[in-house]
């Protein structure tokens, strides 16, 4: 059917979904989204020590994976320019038996100051990649799969891009930002993430749909719901 490599991409442009029978069965990544993807850097967060859980949410096993190993595996079924995982409370019993999928390891040792300083210990590491932005993502939200990231990928257009998730309750991680804002994930030094970078950009934000991105497990009940 195709005579070469550039009949096919040709063909999928024009043609972004599966057909059979005339029949129209699912979308498929187009050739921009699936390259945008080697100009990012991925960033896993998960330096905390779980409180409200009472027990490190990374180590959590839930259908036989714990929550750090389904993240890392989700993650990796993604072409990256570069993986990193930022770790900090109790490192090495975490990391122990890990499949780390290529993932580069950064250890915040300042883990306790919160989610910030882990989001600019990690971004500090990348800054200087040839990328046009980071992909901010939680080990706890047991729903997250590859769409999620694609959805985001498809939305990216340049490196002043701020793209969220929208939740059915709320909105937050995965979370795409820029290169241009990097200067400001550095600076981040509390519990509170990246919120108030988003909220200073909020008319830049774009959001994408992931219903179910508020399942998370901060808290025994949240276990024992997804469980």
């Amino acid at each position: 059917m195709f005579r070469c490599i550039e009949d096919t991409a040709l063909y999928l442009l024009r043609n972004p979904y599966i057909r059979k029978n005339n029949q129209i069965l699912k979308p498929i990544a187009s050739l921009t989204d699936i390259n945008e993807s080697k100009n990012i850097a991925l960033l896993v967060l998960a330096a905390g020590a779980s409180l409200r859980l009472g027990k490190p949410k990374q180590q959590v096993e839930i259908e036989g994976e714990t929550m750090l190993s389904r993240t890392l595996r989700i993650g990796s079924q993604i072409d990256w320019h570069s993986k990193h995982l930022v770790v900090g409370y109790r490192k090495e019993e975490i990391l122990k038996n890990q499949n780390l999928h290529q993932f580069e390891v950064i250890d915040n040792v300042n883990w306790s100051m919160g989610l910030g300083k882990s989001i600019a210990t990690g971004v500090r590491v990348i800054q200087n990649e040839n990328i046009k932005g980071v992909m901010l993502c939680l080990v706890d939200q047991f729903f997250l799969n590859q769409g999620v990231f694609e959805k985001i990928l498809s939305t990216i257009s340049s490196e002043d891009n701020i793209v969220r998730c929208r939740y059915l309750q709320g909105a937050g991680p995965p979370v795409f930002f820029g290169k241009n804002y990097f200067s400001e994930l550095v600076k981040l030094n509390d519990d509170h993430g990246a919120k108030s970078i988003i909220e200073l950009y909020n008319k830049r934000v774009k959001e994408v749909p992931f219903d179910k991105g508020h399942i998370d497990l901060d808290t025994q009940e949240d276990l024992k719901w997804i469980m």
